[in-house]
């Protein structure tokens, strides 16, 4: 099985391939961007970051607690 960020290079070499295919076949649109879509834009892609950084740390402390020493608590032992 391939490493989470194996996976994720394959998605981003596949999608940055996917939006030059995209750019490089366009015809003219005629029309125009609303003032509003460009904040919009900029607030899609801030969430993306966001739960990006937020997802990525969650798999780095999930991962990294594998590895940790596990420490017994005093409870946890058995009474002789």
């Amino acid at each position: 099985m391939k490493s989470p960020l194996s996976l994720f290079g394959t998605a981003l070499h596949t999608g940055a391939m996917s939006a030059a295919v995209l750019v490089a076949s366009t015809a003219d649109a005629h029309a125009y961007v609303d003032p509003g879509t460009g904040a919009m834009i900029l607030q899609i892609i801030g969430a993306a970051v966001a739960g990006g950084l937020f997802y990525f740390r969650q798999l780095r402390e999930k991962i990294s607690s594998w590895f940790s020493r596990l420490t017994s608590r005093s409870g946890d032992q058995p009474k002789s």
